[in-house]
Formats: structure tokens, sequence, C-alpha cells
């Protein structure tokens, strides 16, 4: 083989492995921002997507409560005091007002098969919650303001006992809304289709639950407190797909709540912020000092080589056992516990390998003429470095500072043991905080949301490119 046959194939090698490099980046970086932006979950509930009752009440609710419907079910639970708050609902952490016009207080009690209380009945007294309200009022009524309609579900698919058996070691439980529809135009004609019973799918329209309880495979669609009357024979959940998106202006403007389970994410990027500014505080001068002295006044020798070989062994330390070493003498020793202030030293003396490293290659690239021709015009050391080194290594000094930053905001395993977790906003240097990249971690591992984690994700991964798109342009020299 020829080198020119060498070289073709080398080239060649190289552009495929560069091209398949590029391509799982961009899948990498298009998935996040797709699971960043959107967010898409299976769910299931226990009623279709359709009212079959026509009572004399229509239903509203405020628009914080993110209710895009309410199931009989669901409002049933509401009216015996079961369900208090949105939580498992729609995720607001808020109460649950529930209001009932008295002019259909009766309807609605047949309706919902229970009481409903004195003190969910509206009078001229009441005094309507500006969030988390429900309220049940007479059609033709004018809602209160900021209530809008909400539609009422209560449709269930009810079968015979024999559908929900167990089969093959599974048991059907759910079925989507098209297989709902496969179920009564005949598509489907056996269970076992669904993964259910050997049993031969019938459909009844209107079943009574005589003819549910004594024809095998048979299935019903019923009105939810009809069935709920019933005895002897079961229902299948709807399975569907929610979809919606992750990242809104509500999420970005509100604080965390519970350990970031409800709310957004402010009062976590304004932690973020303060320890960012603390720890360049912190070690900004420290950094660019000690590049000052190793590049200015220290003399070649073992004492200096000694000095560079400890920076360089720093900057390939894990990060974790900067977390342990923080936690030791910060959190313990230092009596500081888990804090901002804790956390913030910590990243400190993570990242002043960096600041020091690059600060002093920069220093060195000032011309050595002009800080002697300084001198020779009676300008002390101190002078030249402060007015002639300084200001030509700025650009260079920031740069570090902005790199360093960048690897300090994206820092989790030396937060987890030093910064604390709490998602307020810091009130101070000991307070206990969460920053982004933490905040991730801990949504992940305590089941709070992964929907949640991957907009926090890429909140941080914008942040991210800003940093190193701003470090880019000065390493290129431009404004």
């Amino acid at each position: 083989m020829n080198r020119k046959t060498t070289n073709t194939l080398a080239l060649s090698i190289i552009k495929i492995l560069s091209a398949i490099t590029i391509a799982l980046l961009v899948i990498i970086l298009g998935y996040l921002i797709y699971r960043g932006v959107w967010y898409q979950n299976q769910k299931e509930g226990e009623v279709l997507p359709i009212t079959t009752s026509e009572e004399d009440f229509s239903l509203y609710a405020t628009k914080d409560t993110k209710l895009s419907f309410i199931s009989w079910y669901t409002l049933f639970s509401i009216a015996k005091g079961r369900e208090r708050t949105l939580r498992t609902l729609t995720q607001v952490n808020e109460k649950i007002h529930f209001y009932v016009d008295p002019e259909v207080k009766e309807e609605a009690e047949a309706y919902l098969l229970t009481p409903i209380k004195d003190t969910a009945l509206v009078n001229k007294d009441t005094t309507f919650e500006p969030k988390g309200g429900i309220y049940l009022l007479k059609k033709g009524k004018t809602p209160p303001h900021g209530y809008t309609s909400l539609p009422l579900y209560d449709t269930v698919v009810a079968v015979n006992n024999s559908v929900t058996t167990l089969f093959n070691n599974r048991k059907i439980g759910s079925v989507t809304e098209e297989q709902v529809k496969d179920l009564q135009n005949g598509t489907i004609t056996n269970w076992k289709t669904l993964g259910g019973p050997d049993e031969e799918v019938t459909f009844i329209d209107n079943a009574t639950n005589a003819q549910l309880q004594h024809t095998k495979g048979s299935v019903s669609i019923l009105n939810a407190n009809v069935f709920a009357e019933e005895h002897g024979i079961d229902h299948l959940s709807i399975s569907r797909v929610e979809k919606g998106l992750n990242i809104t202006w509500e999420y970005l403007t509100t604080n965390a709540e519970e350990s970031g389970a409800f709310g957004g994410i402010f009062s976590i990027l304004i932690n973020t912020l303060l320890m960012i500014l603390l720890v360049l505080f912190i070690a900004t001068p420290i950094g660019v000092g000690s590049a000052i002295y190793l590049s200015m006044y220290a003399k070649n020798g073992p004492f200096k080589s000694l000095i560079r070989s400890g920076i360089d062994v720093l900057a390939g330390v894990p990060s974790i056992i900067f977390g342990l070493f923080g936690m030791l003498v910060f959190v313990q020793l230092f009596h500081l516990s888990f804090s901002l202030i804790s956390g913030s030293l910590t990243l400190s003396l993570m990242i002043l390998p960096t600041i020091i490293r690059t600060s002093e290659e920069s220093i060195n690239s000032v011309d050595k003429n002009t800080v002697n021709a300084s001198r020779g015009l009676g300008a002390t050391k101190i002078e030249s470095i402060t007015s002639i080194v300084l200001p030509a290594a700025k650009k260079g000094i920031i740069t570090g500072l902005i790199l360093a930053m960048g690897r300090a905001l994206g820092e989790t395993a030396a937060l987890v043991f030093t910064i604390g977790s709490s998602t307020n906003i810091a009130t101070g240097l000991t307070s206990s905080s969460r920053v982004l990249a933490q905040h991730i971690y801990l949504t992940i591992i305590e089941g709070q949301s992964i929907d949640k984690a991957f907009a926090s994700a890429l909140i941080l991964i914008i942040l991210e490119l800003i940093i190193n798109s701003i470090a880019k342009k000065m390493l290129r020299g431009e404004k």
C-alpha cells in the first residue's frame, strides 16, 4: 500500500469517525431538547372522555388548577372530602375549595351519590378563594371572575368479572380509547387480543347489572354513578397519552416547593447565581494572585516546580473528593453547616487550578520588554503589574474565569456534601441552598419528576452554552 492510498484511507476513517461523533452529539442534544421542552406521559384514568348524563349544572374551576377536565370519581372524592389538594391531580400545590350552587344541591347529591356538605354551599357571604376553586353551578348562571368551564367526564367501560381474571400470568386492566371503539364496532372479537382471557367479546348497549353479571366476556358503556351502585361487575381503566410543555414561563418564575415536587425553579436559579458570584468573589483574587506570584515573583527551581505539579494534581482530582474535603473541613471543622458558603468555598478550591493556569499563561504571554520599559521609567514592580501586565492579560484571565464558572455551574458531587438541599432562596451565607445541577440530581433520585429533571437539564445546558460561547469569543479576540 503506497503513501497516497494510506493517507486517503486514514482521511476517510477520520471523516467517518467525525461524522459518527457529530451525529451522536446531535442525537443526544436533540433528545435532551425534546424531553426538556415537551413531556409525554402514559396516564390511566377511570373514565372515557365522554359526558353521558344531562344534569342541570355545569362545572367551573380556576385557571391555576391546571385541570383540563374532571372525572366523576374525582368529583366524588372532592365532595366526600377525600381529595383536599391538587397535588395528586395536576401537581399544583394548592388546596381544593369546593363550591356548590344551592339551587342544584339535591341534583348534585343524586348525581354524586353523597350528601353535599353545608360548608360547600354558596351564599351571599361566600368569598371565593382566588386559587384552587372548583364550582358546581346551575346552567345559565354566570360563574365568578377567574372561573372557566371544565368538561365533566362520567362514562366507564364496565365488564363481566371474567374479563379481568388472571390469564397466562397476566391480567387486563386498561384499554385505550381506540380499543374501546374497536370493542364497540366488533373489530376486536376476543379479549385475548388485548392480553385478557380467551373469551369472546360481547358488547351490550346500556347493559343492566344482571346482563353483565351473567354474560361472560360482556362489556358495556355505563354512566359512572350507575356503575358505582352496581355489584358483581368490574370496569377497565382508560389508558391515554398526556402531552404538554415542560418549560413554561410559570416554571421559570415560580419558586420550588416541597423539595422540588411542586412549583418551578426560580429559587433554584437565584441560588445558582448567588453561588457563582460568591465562588468568583472568593476564587478570583486567590487564583489571579497565585498566577502573578508564579509568573512575576517565584524563581525557577524545585519549589516552583512543586507548586505547579500540585496545581496540576488538584486539577485532576475528582469533584467528589473536594466534596468530602469540604464536608470535613468547612461543614464540620469550621461549623459552617450545610450552607451556601460551605458549597461556595468547596467549589472555589475546585476551580482554582483552572484560574491559576489560564491566568499564568496569559501573564506569561505579555511582552517582557514592555514590563522592563515600565521599570526603566521608574515604576515599581507592583505598579508595572497593575498598569501594564494585568490590562494586557485581562482577556485571557477573564476567559479563564468564565471557563471556571462553567465548570462550577455544572458541578453536583462537590455540592451534595456541602451546600444542603433547601429549595428556598438563600437569605444568608449559612443558609442551606440548592443549585441547578444538584436539583436535577436530587429530583431524579427522590423520584419527584423525570420531566422536571429534563426541563432543568435543558436550562442548565443553555446556561453552559452561553458561558462557553462568551469564552470562545474572548479567546478569538472578539468583542
